[in-house]
């Protein structure tokens, strides 16, 4: 991901090579310095720069100009941009003076008043095609930075809809007091969408409140049941293809027990997988992973009779990667901190980064396969046949260059 940023500074000249360098060492791109102006012995500079990593820049660039600069401007031109958010709202028909709108809309809605009464009304209106993007949270008095945060994630995911199908994703930021208030809460909006994409910020939810989501009108497709779930199983298919390795010939231990652990447990085994062992600090996430036949366990017992061992949340410490074995594959979640020198040390035959926030380049192709099968629902027989799918083809499912192809895929299933 290529990002870009602006600084205004002023220093000496010896201090402009040492900005060279540290802009260098950090690894990012100087598109261009201008000089501005100069005042005694120091100069004022204007430098374009691209980076891909912001930890990185903040840390080696942009602390150092700081420090050691005087500092006049940082001007994020990406910032500036998303400013109102990702998503922006167009007329289907469009009309470019009053007279076209009142000819044009308002015609168009005198024409349905008409046939209001028919069941064929709701064709022509944003119902039929109108995706709800609900993010469920517990109910609080000011919205938090995570919620500001995944809410632009539910952005991001509409903006993906939008491109990949003919649907209108409407982004929704919705709260719940109790559990038991999602599913109401979910029906009492479900008839303004075709269908309803939710997204949950918990790291566990019982599995019944999925099972249960067949009580609401209107189809629900989960982020964190579907395709989070559906993303794992792809990734240990692909990894273990490479290795000539079958998965009723592996054992796949999961190290961290979450909602997406539940349904990747129900996947792995239907795919005939010959054992899922767990593992995760929580007793009670425990307990739901043995509800869905998973063979709870240490973090010993894991790391020395799984084949593959994939790494969901954080829940071990730094001294247990020294207890893989050799010839073992890993798949983890970047956000876990873990050293991939020990990997080596250990003599793992693989490991790669099990990025589940990119699940999201799975939506356009789901949604547009539940409504155009008018599916209530994604079984795991069919979750199971699309992981096949894109498996064979071999597409790299953590690539946003993908999208299309991927979409396309999912729907030949």
């Amino acid at each position: 991901m290529k990002l870009y940023v602006t600084l205004t500074f002023s220093s000496t000249s010896d201090d402009l090579s040492l900005f060279v360098k540290k802009v260098v060492e950090a690894g990012c791109s100087i598109r261009s310095i201008n000089y501005i102006s100069q005042e005694g012995s120091h100069t004022t500079y204007k430098a374009d720069l691209m980076y891909t990593d912001r930890k990185i820049f903040k840390e080696k660039v942009l602390s150092w100009v700081s420090r050691e600069t005087t500092l006049i401007d940082c001007s994020d031109i990406m910032s500036r941009g998303i400013e109102g958010g990702l998503l922006k709202v167009h007329s289907k028909i469009p009309f470019d003076s009053a007279g076209e709108f009142e000819g044009k809309i308002l015609g168009y809605i005198e024409i349905l008043k008409d046939d209001l009464i028919t069941e064929e009304t709701l064709n022509y209106t944003g119902m039929s095609s109108n995706c709800g993007m609900i993010i469920l949270t517990e109910d609080n008095n000011e919205i938090k930075p995570e919620e500001i945060y995944n809410y632009i994630l539910i952005e991001r995911d509409s903006l993906l809809l939008s491109h990949c199908t003919t649907m209108n994703p409407q982004p929704l930021l919705m709260r719940y007091r109790t559990k038991d208030d999602i599913l109401k809460i979910l029906d009492s909006v479900s008839g303004n969408y075709a269908l309803m994409r939710i997204a949950l910020t918990d790291t566990l939810q019982e599995v019944t409140l999925f099972q249960r989501m067949d009580e609401i009108k209107t189809g629900v497709i989960s982020r964190e049941y579907d395709e989070m779930a559906l993303y794992c199983l792809i990734k240990v298919m692909n990894i273990l293809k490479r290795h000539h390795v079958s998965l009723p010939d592996s054992v796949v231990g999961i190290v961290g027990i979450t909602t997406t652990s539940l349904r990747f447990t129900r996947l792995l085994y239907g795919s005939g997988c010959s054992k899922v062992l767990g593992y995760d600090i929580n007793e009670v996430n425990l307990y739901h992973f043995e509800k869905e036949k998973g063979i709870a366990t240490n973090i010993d017992n894991v790391f020395e009779n799984a084949d593959v061992v994939v790494f969901i949340s954080d829940c071990c410490s730094s001294k247990d990667f020294y207890k893989l074995g050799k010839g073992q594959i890993v798949l983890i979640n970047p956000k876990i901190n873990f050293d991939a020198l020990v990997f080596q040390e250990r003599g793992i035959k693989d490991y790669e980064l099990l990025n589940t926030e990119n699940s999201y380049l799975l939506l356009p192709g789901l949604a547009q396969k539940m409504l155009k099968e008018q599916m209530h629902l994604l079984n795991e027989d069919v979750l199971i046949s699309i992981a096949k799918a894109l498996n064979g083809a071999q597409i790299d499912i953590d690539s946003a260059e993908n999208m299309y192809s991927i979409t396309e895929e999912i729907q030949k299933v």
